[in-house]
């Protein structure tokens, strides 16, 4: 009788789901407190805190964007960043409302639209880039070959 028991428990703890699944009715939130802007993962939000609606919401950058050719794709990108191309792999940017001294922006090379061979790189310039004074330069180069035209991601944190 007693190793019965001991197998009907064993059984009972194997099929039984692990404390912390959810039920099928059950849902995770994003919730985002009011006042520290801190993010957390709950089933439900507590009072003060907001239920973030879409991963958009939790994008907390001042401007981010992706850029091909000079051209800004409006649908991955911020509505306050502009871009033009002034020469080969040579790209002006601003993001509306800041100032060149506020964006210290993270810049990420497209590798699948490059026509670099082997190492390349996109390298920020805030002077003597041609850009006017409220842009930034991004050149984008060839590690053998010079500047080259390539398309790049661009995140301003």
């Amino acid at each position: 009788m007693k190793t019965f028991r001991i197998l009907v428990l064993a059984v009972l703890i194997l099929s039984s789901p692990p404390a912390y699944s959810l039920s099928s009715s059950q849902a995770f939130r994003i919730c985002s407190n009011d006042t520290t802007g801190d993010v957390i993962v709950r089933a439900k939000c507590k009072k003060g805190e907001t239920t973030l609606k879409s991963t958009q919401q939790l994008i907390r950058a001042k401007a981010w964007g992706y850029i091909t050719d000079g051209t800004v794709d409006t649908t991955r990108s911020s509505s306050n960043l502009t871009a033009r191309k002034l020469d080969t792999g040579l790209y002006c940017v601003r993001v509306t409302g800041l100032s060149r001294a506020e964006v210290l922006p993270v810049i990420t090379p497209d590798y699948s639209l490059s026509t670099c061979a082997k190492n390349f790189s996109s390298i920020i310039s805030t002077v003597n880039s041609g850009c006017d004074s409220d842009e930034f330069g991004i050149i984008n180069q060839c590690n053998v070959g010079g500047q080259s035209d390539f398309a790049f991601s661009i995140i301003v944190p």
